[in-house]
Protein backbone atom coordinates (compact mmCIF):
# COMPACT_ATOMS: atom_id res chain seq x y z
CA UNK A 1 0.00 0.00 0.00
CA UNK A 2 1.41 3.27 -0.72
CA UNK A 3 -0.05 6.97 -0.11
CA UNK A 4 0.48 10.28 -1.43
CA UNK A 5 -1.69 13.42 -0.33
CA UNK A 6 -2.41 16.85 -1.51
CA UNK A 7 -4.38 18.82 0.43
CA UNK A 8 -5.59 22.58 -0.43
CA UNK A 9 -7.33 24.10 2.19
CA UNK A 10 -11.13 26.16 1.41
CA UNK A 11 -11.57 28.97 1.43
CA UNK A 12 -8.51 30.38 0.09
CA UNK A 13 -8.13 32.99 3.17
CA UNK A 14 -7.09 29.97 5.81
CA UNK A 15 -3.38 29.80 3.67
CA UNK A 16 -2.82 26.20 4.12
CA UNK A 17 -1.12 24.21 1.62
CA UNK A 18 0.02 20.23 2.39
CA UNK A 19 1.63 17.40 1.12
CA UNK A 20 2.83 14.03 2.28
CA UNK A 21 4.27 10.67 1.05
CA UNK A 22 4.06 7.45 3.25
CA UNK A 23 5.26 4.09 1.26
CA UNK A 24 4.77 1.23 3.67
CA UNK A 25 7.08 -1.96 2.56
CA UNK A 26 6.57 -5.25 4.14
CA UNK A 27 8.94 -7.93 3.12
CA UNK A 28 8.58 -11.69 4.17
CA UNK A 29 11.56 -13.00 6.08
CA UNK A 30 10.27 -16.52 6.71
CA UNK A 31 7.09 -18.12 6.66
CA UNK A 32 6.93 -16.60 10.49
CA UNK A 33 8.67 -13.60 10.39
CA UNK A 34 7.52 -10.23 8.42
CA UNK A 35 9.89 -7.32 8.14
CA UNK A 36 8.63 -3.70 7.52
CA UNK A 37 10.25 -0.12 6.15
CA UNK A 38 8.31 3.29 6.17
CA UNK A 39 9.86 6.54 5.43
CA UNK A 40 7.46 9.48 5.50
CA UNK A 41 8.12 13.18 3.76
CA UNK A 42 5.39 16.03 5.07
CA UNK A 43 5.91 19.03 4.45
CA UNK A 44 2.56 22.14 4.98
CA UNK A 45 3.29 25.83 3.97
CA UNK A 46 0.91 28.77 4.48
CA UNK A 47 -0.28 31.10 1.20
CA UNK A 48 -1.83 34.31 1.20
CA UNK A 49 0.73 35.67 3.78
CA UNK A 50 -1.11 33.53 6.52
CA UNK A 51 0.91 31.19 8.85
CA UNK A 52 -0.23 27.43 9.45
CA UNK A 53 -3.22 26.93 12.01
CA UNK A 54 -2.14 25.60 15.14
CA UNK A 55 -3.69 22.29 14.25
CA UNK A 56 -1.64 21.95 11.15
CA UNK A 57 1.81 22.02 13.13
CA UNK A 58 3.95 18.47 12.61
CA UNK A 59 4.21 17.04 16.21
CA UNK A 60 6.17 13.96 16.13
CA UNK A 61 7.09 11.62 18.75
CA UNK A 62 5.52 8.75 20.79
CA UNK A 63 3.41 5.93 19.71
CA UNK A 64 2.43 6.06 16.02
CA UNK A 65 5.77 8.37 14.89
CA UNK A 66 9.17 7.84 16.96
CA UNK A 67 8.66 5.51 19.53
CA UNK A 68 10.86 5.59 22.43
CA UNK A 69 10.30 9.50 22.96
CA UNK A 70 7.76 11.31 24.43
CA UNK A 71 4.28 12.51 22.69
CA UNK A 72 5.31 15.70 20.67
CA UNK A 73 8.79 15.74 22.28
CA UNK A 74 10.82 16.35 18.76
CA UNK A 75 8.18 19.50 17.61
CA UNK A 76 9.90 22.55 16.98
CA UNK A 77 7.07 25.04 17.62
CA UNK A 78 6.07 25.79 21.02
CA UNK A 79 2.31 26.58 21.60
CA UNK A 80 3.34 30.38 20.93
CA UNK A 81 5.15 29.75 17.92
CA UNK A 82 3.41 29.62 14.54
CA UNK A 83 5.55 29.30 11.11
CA UNK A 84 4.40 29.54 7.42
CA UNK A 85 6.11 26.59 7.01
CA UNK A 86 6.69 23.11 8.46
CA UNK A 87 8.64 20.24 7.24
CA UNK A 88 8.63 16.37 8.75
CA UNK A 89 10.61 13.38 8.11
CA UNK A 90 10.60 10.15 9.51
CA UNK A 91 12.11 6.88 8.94
CA UNK A 92 10.75 3.46 10.67
CA UNK A 93 12.00 -0.12 10.42
CA UNK A 94 11.00 -3.25 12.12
CA UNK A 95 10.29 -7.07 12.86
CA UNK A 96 7.35 -9.26 13.83
CA UNK A 97 7.41 -12.52 14.66
CA UNK A 98 3.98 -14.73 16.34
CA UNK A 99 4.18 -14.37 19.84
CA UNK A 100 5.55 -17.69 21.24
CA UNK A 101 2.98 -20.56 22.50
CA UNK A 102 0.68 -18.53 19.91
CA UNK A 103 1.88 -19.79 16.37
CA UNK A 104 -1.65 -20.17 15.41
CA UNK A 105 -2.71 -16.59 16.62
CA UNK A 106 -1.82 -14.16 14.41
CA UNK A 107 -3.59 -11.46 16.41
CA UNK A 108 -0.85 -11.15 18.71
CA UNK A 109 3.02 -10.61 17.75
CA UNK A 110 6.09 -9.95 18.83
CA UNK A 111 8.61 -7.10 17.16
CA UNK A 112 11.20 -5.13 17.32
CA UNK A 113 12.12 -1.80 15.77
CA UNK A 114 14.16 1.28 14.93
CA UNK A 115 12.57 4.62 14.70
CA UNK A 116 13.66 8.02 13.78
CA UNK A 117 12.23 11.44 13.03
CA UNK A 118 12.35 15.15 13.32
CA UNK A 119 10.45 18.00 12.94
CA UNK A 120 11.79 21.08 10.99
CA UNK A 121 10.16 24.55 11.41
CA UNK A 122 10.41 27.46 8.49
CA UNK A 123 13.81 28.75 9.29
CA UNK A 124 14.85 25.58 9.91
CA UNK A 125 17.51 23.71 7.11
CA UNK A 126 16.31 20.70 6.70
CA UNK A 127 19.57 18.31 7.99
CA UNK A 128 19.06 14.65 8.40
CA UNK A 129 21.80 14.75 10.74
CA UNK A 130 19.41 16.19 13.04
CA UNK A 131 17.38 13.07 13.20
CA UNK A 132 16.41 11.93 16.83
CA UNK A 133 16.54 7.53 16.88
CA UNK A 134 14.85 5.30 19.05
CA UNK A 135 14.78 1.15 19.18
CA UNK A 136 12.93 -1.14 21.60
CA UNK A 137 10.55 -4.06 21.49
CA UNK A 138 7.09 -4.08 20.93
CA UNK A 139 3.44 -5.88 21.68
CA UNK A 140 1.01 -5.84 19.09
Amino acid sequence: MQRANLEVAAPPGTGVLESDVYPPVFLPATRNITLVTTAEVDTADGYGGKPLPFFKNYYSGGIGSVRGFRTASLARATSTERFSRQSQAQRDHGGAVPMPGQAQDRSMRLGVFVDAGQVYGATDKVDLGQLRAAWGFSFA
